[in-house]
């Protein structure tokens, strides 16, 4: 028989006296063959009853230990309802109500491990501390007084932080046997330093071979070791390849934001990545560089915008007095009481939602700052006071204001649509290049756009730019200047709005064109994955991503048989396919479905398309999987180590939610005995 000496256990006693060692009882199969119904537990240290569904402890009394569970109420309760099943008619156990089946739990005992395992869901979905579980699962058997599975209950936080880490292992492990068979995308982004570390969570865009959707998944999120260079960041992604053996020459692109450790082509990221796989693609945050555009822009202003949004906001945010004061001006103009919004200055397009709010409130805000100025006996108050109302007395600050609330919007529209999950790269190329024709338009002349690239207009001489009153500053900026008298609008001051405009469409354009993959090849051939496109779509497109990526070839096709279903697909009418979606991956699920003489009619091109789908158009959906870093390191969460957030964010990452996921009875055994291995583990 295996046994254990006991921690703190000492041979030598005092003078020749021996202290008697006590040892741990450990599993025999003697147990087995004098009571059938006991088995092997998941510790040596366990056993299993088969009659109550139960594991106990017999380290402490061995054979003993079993006995008395055998005397006990509750083994002999189940033994005598064992036995009187077996003396009923077996036909009557396919007859039982749906009602008593949830009360008695199914014959193989998953239920009380999957109501246990959508309990932790929950709680990792609304971002719980993990200590909720301790008094929840009391909770259910107060509330549940009648069901069996509620009796059988027994998930406090050591149990349910054994199980969010099963559930993060089976999703990492599910997502790397996808990227071992076929192509992906991998991005990341690093976090800001918590506790000493940075993490950098590893997301990955695959195709669900299931549903056909391309989907953002985290794989990891590894803490770095030393200082994040390019060279330590790509050890990180080597060292989850190489854990879960995925080959580079399944990833088409990495996905990261524009900083030099990132995009680096000697010691960044990507530099280290093109030397595992020459064909790898660069796919820098667009969303970003937009942002930097309009910000670029703005500078050119007189008036600072982003800094006026947060100096009215923590001037009012930081007085209730003043806040109420501010709110009986309100009543006083006749204005809807609402707050002034916070701007953000890490993002300045934020300027868009806040902007708008603050001229509305215009007029009270310059009487308020009149009246907060007089009544201040702080000087610095008094002093910010004054500085405000002067910004606010100024009607030409005001046209500023007005021409960029009108002018973010043409940003904000192209942004929004780059910010999407679903997949956008076949639409990238013609989103920016609509953007930068929609600011030419607006302070360009039409005879120096007309047969001329967009790459190649001359914006920056004089002679094609428009003047005055044909600039297109948006209604509201144009109708203050028509009555400039009434609005106490200086004319020179009006010239010099039209010449800051000029200066910010120049510099917004002249950093797009500089910044912006506007002629990017890649892109340019995305675009055959459009299903718009169908018709105008060239071979050639799709010839440059076979070439290019080895991945996406099929072993069984020749670059014949592709142009053939190529030409196929252009010749078939795939409009259903078309209206009955409202993504690019769910079309090409259809295509995939379509046949003839009850065939697929195409064997290839939908998935070579789809993993097209996987190259990411901005960096968005990593941040949106990076916001779950922030969200799961909170106050209440301030002790989690750096594997317990990766395992929170690997299970949230999740599709679905806790009420609508299923397991198969393998995923409940493993998430069953979760809790035993890591008490395994543990000793």
């Amino acid at each position: 028989m295996a046994s254990k000496r006991k921690a703190g256990s000492n041979d030598e006693g005092d003078g020749n006296i021996k202290k008697k060692v006590k040892r741990e009882q450990t599993f025999i199969q003697k147990y087995t063959e004098t009571w059938p119904f006991i088995k092997r537990g998941k510790l040596d240290t366990y056993v299993a009853c088969e009659i109550c569904s139960t594991e106990f402890s017999i380290k402490s009394g061995g054979s003993d230990d079993i006995k008395r569970h055998v005397a006990s109420e509750k083994h002999k309760k189940n033994t005598a309802i064992r036995e009187g099943e077996k003396s009923n008619n077996k036909i009557t156990g396919f007859f039982i109500p749906k009602s008593d089946r949830a009360l008695k739990g199914d014959a193989d005992g998953q239920d009380v491990i999957r109501a246990e395992t959508m309990m932790v869901d929950l709680v990792v979905e609304l971002n719980l501390p993990m200590a909720a579980l301790d008094r929840l699962s009391k909770g259910v058997k107060l509330m549940f007084p009648d069901s069996d599975i509620a009796k059988q209950f027994q998930c406090a936080r050591s149990k349910g932080t054994a199980i969010v880490k099963e559930m993060a292992a089976q999703t990492t492990l599910g997502l790397a046997e996808r990227m071992k068979k076929q192509p992906f995308t991998i991005s990341t982004d690093g976090s800001n330093d918590k506790g000493g570390q940075k993490l950098f969570p590893l997301v990955v865009r695959t195709v669900d071979p299931h549903t056909k959707e391309v989907r953002s998944d985290a794989l990891a999120v590894p803490a770095i070791e030393g200082s994040a260079t390019g060279v330590n960041i790509f050890n990180l992604i080597k060292r989850e390849f190489e854990v879960h053996e995925i080959p580079f020459r399944n990833c088409l692109a990495l996905g990261c934001d524009n900083a030099n450790v990132m995009v680096g082509a000697e010691k960044g990221v990507y530099g280290c990545m093109a030397k595992e796989n020459p064909n790898v693609y660069l796919s820098g945050c667009v969303c970003h560089l937009i942002h930097i555009a309009a910000e670029k822009g703005a500078s050119c202003l007189p008036l600072d915008v982003g800094r006026l949004l947060i100096d009215v906001y923590y001037f009012l945010e930081r007085s209730s007095k003043r806040l109420a004061t501010f709110k009986c001006m309100q009543v006083l103009h006749n204005l809807k009481e609402t707050k002034i919004l916070k701007h953000v200055s890490t993002r300045w397009l934020s300027i868009g939602n806040c902007l708008p709010r603050l001229i509305s409130n215009w007029d009270a805000l310059k009487d308020f700052f009149k009246s907060e100025e007089g009544a201040a006996s702080d000087s610095s108050v008094k002093k910010k006071a004054g500085d405000l109302r002067r910004l606010f007395q100024s009607p030409t600050n005001k046209l500023y204001c007005l021409f960029l609330a009108d002018i973010i919007k043409v940003f904000d529209a192209v942004n929004t649509k780059l910010q999407s999950d679903e997949p956008k790269v076949h639409k990238m190329r013609g989103l920016l290049h609509s953007l930068l024709k929609q600011l030419f338009l607006r302070f360009v002349k039409p005879s120096a756009l007309n047969g001329t690239l967009l790459t190649e207009v001359s914006f920056k001489l004089k002679s094609s730019l428009k003047v005055g009153s044909e600039l297109i500053v948006g209604d509201e900026a144009r109708s203050f200047i028509e009555h400039a008298t009434e609005n106490h609008l200086r004319a020179e001051r009006v010239q010099e709005f039209y010449d800051s405009v000029h200066s910010f469409f120049k510099a917004s354009c002249e950093y797009m064109l500089k910044k912006l993959p506007l002629s990017d090849e890649l892109l340019k051939h995305a675009e055959v994955v459009d299903p718009v496109k169908q018709v105008d779509a060239r071979f050639s497109s799709l010839e440059y991503f076979l070439k290019r990526f080895p991945v996406l070839k099929h072993a069984d096709a020749t670059m014949t048989d592709m142009q053939l279903e190529f030409s196929t697909y252009q010749a078939t009418d795939i409009s259903v396919c078309i209206d009955s979606t409202d993504r690019v991956d769910a079309t090409w699920r259809e295509i995939e479905k379509l046949e003839e003489d009850k065939q697929p009619l195409f064997k290839y091109l939908p998935s070579v398309m789809l993993a097209i789908l996987t190259i990411p158009h901005s960096s968005a959906h990593c941040e949106r999987v990076f916001s779950l870093v922030r969200k799961n390191q909170t106050d209440f969460r301030g002790s989690l180590g750096q594997e317990m957030i990766e395992s929170l964010v690997v299970a949230k990452s999740r599709p679905g939610t806790a009420l609508d996921r299923s397991y198969n009875k393998s995923q409940l055994q493993d998430l069953k005995s979760s809790y035993y291995r890591s008490l395994k583990h543990e000793s």
